[in-house]
């Protein structure tokens, strides 16, 4: 419903084109902050991974993944919708 109303829809597309660019940096502050939780996080895998195993639990998914993993894994996951994004926002 919001997306037929054009002042929004002219807003929403004006605060893409400042977001769109800020994609690097954010990837690498992901990356960043990673590096300092990588040692703790490797120590969580190594206390926790039999419970998740016999919890079966199924969050998102990257409870089964070493953190390296699932960190690739969210920003691969970003990427792709920041390109859905990018190619579709003029669609609306």
């Amino acid at each position: 419903m919001m997306f037929k109303y054009p002042p929004f829809k002219a807003e929403l597309y004006k605060q893409w084109k400042i977001l769109q660019p800020l994609l690097p940096e954010l990837i690498e502050f992901i990356n960043e902050e990673h590096e300092k939780l990588r040692r703790s996080a490797h120590l969580n895998w190594e206390m926790h991974e039999i419970n998740l195993i016999e919890d079966n639990r199924r969050e998102n998914g990257d409870e089964f993944i070493p953190s390296d993993d699932a960190v690739k894994r969210m920003i691969e996951y970003l990427e792709l919708k920041w390109d859905f994004i990018s190619a579709n926002i003029e669609n609306l």
